[in-house]
């Protein structure tokens, strides 16, 4: 009977240890996965998956409006006035997509005269 006991305590005793040796490399991969390093490796290997990947088909789901420098000089400055952004809103959802997604790029630096209001 003392072999069979002695037998459960060092199996209690490796059990407790294999338990303890993973929770602290656990906290050691959290540790090193907040690292600058690991997170550039992530960016670029999902930057890699997406450039590696097929191409997709164009969502008929999905509007994108694209704000860039020739539109800005074409219709003022950013804000425009609610009235016009209502209009291209109501524009694209003339085309009845499930979301819309507005993207804008602001020129640097700001400045009151580089798009005048036509």
């Amino acid at each position: 009977m003392k072999w069979f006991s002695k037998t459960r305590n060092i199996d209690a005793m490796s059990w407790r240890r294999w338990l303890r040796l993973n929770l602290l490399l656990l906290a050691l991969v959290l540790l090193l996965s907040m690292t600058s390093p690991v997170t550039t490796l992530n960016l670029k290997l999902s930057d890699l998956y997406f450039r590696m990947r097929p191409p997709q088909p164009v969502s008929a789901k999905v509007a994108l409006v694209l704000i860039d420098d020739s539109t800005l000089g074409r219709f003022g400055r950013w804000p425009w006035p609610r009235h016009e952004l209502a209009q291209l809103i109501d524009a694209v959802r003339k085309q009845q997509p499930q979301a819309i997604g507005i993207d804008i790029l602001l020129p640097e630096p700001e400045d009151p005269g580089l798009f005048p209001k036509t």
